[in-house]
């Protein structure tokens, strides 16, 4: 997580909500230890989402590297999705952009179900990015993330042409990789970029910690069932 700027994490499960916040008292104090930079990270999580098993969204940042403006749960009035997506506005903070200076922007995380739904929802991402464009009018760069199941049985490979975020051409999907800590091989983790400025960024990476610290099967899974996923979105800043 250190290596990061921006960090979001789904799936937290905890009926005291005290997690996100135990976690990000592990990571101030560990990189403080590595580089003397206290309170380096800030938080901020959703409430408890669901029906049924509650979860929470946060989104871990940098504070000298970029300034949330603004964030907001996505208002799910057809009850699409099993947690309302998370929105974050972010401002670069003498953030270098690749390819210019970097704008400020907004990310979509959000988690779909693992159901015959699941091509519904990562087609209705489109409204959610088109009700973030409402909200933040000048704000054109933008991130869409998260677990969204989209491969393997749960959308097939002709499925996606019935897809709006993949056949809009103003989308930009950077990752197809297996993210998966099990013996499948299915990219159910994505990241999807929209705007001028982010589509110039295009490369991406699982983190592959089963590899990185020799950790057998059940060690992973006992981690996590998904690898994480990143980019770099300009110099100074990786999401």
């Amino acid at each position: 997580m250190a290596q990061s700027d921006i960090i979001f994490i789904q799936g937290i499960q905890d009926s005291e909500e005290k997690l996100h916040t135990n976690l990000l008292d592990s990571l101030n104090t560990y990189y403080e230890g590595t580089s003397g930079i206290s309170n380096a990270y800030s938080v901020v999580a959703s409430q408890r989402l669901g029906t049924s098993t509650l979860e929470q969204y946060a989104y871990y940042y940098r504070n000298d590297k970029v300034k949330l403006v603004h964030h907001y749960l996505y208002n799910d009035a057809g009850n699409d999705y099993p947690y309302d997506p998370m929105v974050a506005y972010f401002s670069p903070i003498n953030g270098i952009g690749l390819h210019g200076d970097m704008q400020d922007f907004f990310i979509i995380g959000a988690r779909t179900r693992a159901s015959s739904a699941t091509r519904s929802m990562t087609d209705k991402l489109v409204d959610v990015h088109a009700d973030a464009l409402t909200k933040f009018p000048l704000v054109t760069n933008g991130i869409i993330l998260g677990d969204l199941f989209a491969d393997c049985s749960y959308i097939c490979a002709s499925c996606f042409d019935a897809i709006r975020l993949w056949t809009d051409e103003q989308y930009t999907w950077i990752i197809d990789a297996d993210t998966t800590t099990t013996a499948s091989d299915c990219a159910f983790d994505r990241l999807v970029v929209t705007g001028n400025q982010m589509k110039t960024q295009t490369i991406a990476a699982v983190v592959d910690f089963k590899m990185m610290y020799n950790l057998n099967d059940s060690m992973a899974r006992s981690v996590s069932t998904h690898f994480p996923v990143t980019m770099p979105i300009c110099e100074s800043n990786q999401v």
